[in-house]
């Protein structure tokens, strides 16, 4: 049995077309999905990128998940999804209860923890697109051409290392 190597080139145009054609289409296709009853049965167990926004359409965060339908789940427990820490943080550091809690990382207080889910639910919407490979310099690409206000990790030092190696590769 002979194996047979394929080769193929993709350019860097085609690449970024194609990464911003699904941006459009991600903003499009997002709705306003938080905690609703259908709440994630909606999303797929497949991998892929989720984008959020806010209500003046502005791209708030960027995420990839090897199982998205799980990363759902996840991030209505703040232990365990930074984009919910986040909105916390910015948006309600002012709450008497985060004032009080604001070295815990795992969980705010219960009063803050609903006024967080009330937030998603009314001030964000989401959408999402399975995709197998290339996920994270997808999520890579969005945050660096938009720079979503709820991504923490957009000013690490391992996104920025991370992100400048890319960026050779994306030409962005």
């Amino acid at each position: 049995m002979t194996e047979v190597a394929v080769s193929f080139h993709i350019s860097k145009e085609l690449l970024r077309a194609a990464a911003e054609q699904l941006y459009v289409k991600l903003h499009q296709d997002a709705e306003y999905a938080f905690f609703n009853d259908d709440w994630p049965k909606a999303v797929p167990s497949e991998p892929g990128v989720y984008l959020i926004w806010n209500r003046q359409d502005e791209l708030v965060y960027v995420g990839e998940a090897s199982n998205l339908r799980a990363r759902m789940q996840d991030i209505g427990r703040t232990y365990n999804h930074t984009c919910r820490r986040a909105v916390g943080k910015l948006e309600f550091s002012q709450h008497l209860q985060y004032q009080e809690l604001k070295d815990n990382k795992s969980k705010y207080h219960p009063v803050l923890e609903e006024a967080i889910t009330a937030f998603f639910s009314a001030e964000l919407k989401i959408s999402f697109e399975p995709i197998s490979f290339g996920r994270l310099e997808l999520e890579y690409y969005f945050i660096e051409l938009r720079t979503p206000c709820y991504r923490p990790r957009y000013n690490s030092k391992t996104y920025k290392r991370a992100a400048s190696a890319r960026k050779a590769d994306l030409a962005l």
